[in-house]
């Protein structure tokens, strides 16, 4: 969590009063998270900024069975009006954006539920690029970045009359996910990853379809 605030704060100036925390709140399987939340607190995050959630919040897992664990999630507030007086970052409506997470491995989970505790434990971290871009620019969503943004203006040239903001947005990101696919040696099939890259492309093709109106 030390680096992890470090990097947020520091490297990327992301000011303190702007972030708030979350971290599992316990259940029968592992208990409430306030190691976690002490490291938060000790790092300058102030107690009414850290959350306790559950675990359809606070709790990952690679698929039914596999390792597991608590996790820990960073937003960022962007400054809108609450929605109400317990609002918070699990309320959704979009005053927090989750920006972060460190997942601390420590189970697996069997395909009967139950969870054994790991020999080995980890921590699995994930980062979203494309909302850090958005928060940083000063924009209201990722596709306002400069990511997106080319595409976008060139997709909505292309549109013309038949311009839909939906369709625009699922093209660019679809194309850029199938692209980095692809990169990565992935090919379109009729089963497994190829597979999706094969969905992928084709619902890209038919909103392109749909923004420049040919049926074919």
């Amino acid at each position: 969590m030390a680096m992890s605030f470090e990097f947020l704060t520091k490297e990327l100036g992301i000011p303190v009063e702007k972030l708030s925390v979350t971290c599992f709140a316990g259940d029968k399987d592992c208990q409430r998270d306030e190691v976690t939340a002490s490291c938060w607190k000790k790092a300058g995050i102030p107690e009414d900024r850290i959350y306790y959630f559950g675990k359809d919040d606070n709790w990952w897992i690679a698929g039914e069975e596999g390792p597991c664990g608590p996790d820990t999630e960073m937003f960022y507030d962007t400054g809108k009006p609450k929605c109400s007086e317990n609002c918070n970052p699990s309320c959704g409506c979009g005053k927090y954006v989750e920006i972060w997470n460190n997942v601390f491995m420590e189970f697996f989970k069997t395909k009967d539920g139950k969870y054994t505790k790991l020999k080995q434990h980890n921590v699995d971290t994930g980062l979203g690029l494309e909302r850090m871009a958005m928060l940083l620019q000063g924009k209201e969503t990722p596709f306002d970045t400069e990511l997106f943004k080319p595409v976008m203006d060139k997709l909505q040239e292309l549109a013309g009359k038949n311009d839909s903001i939906e369709s625009r947005r699922i093209v660019s990101e679809h194309l850029r996910a199938s692209m980095m696919i692809i990169q990565d040696g992935g090919l379109p099939s009729n089963v497994d990853r190829g597979y999706i890259l094969r969905r992928l492309i084709r619902r890209m093709v038919r909103h392109l379809r749909k923004l420049t109106n040919q049926s074919k």
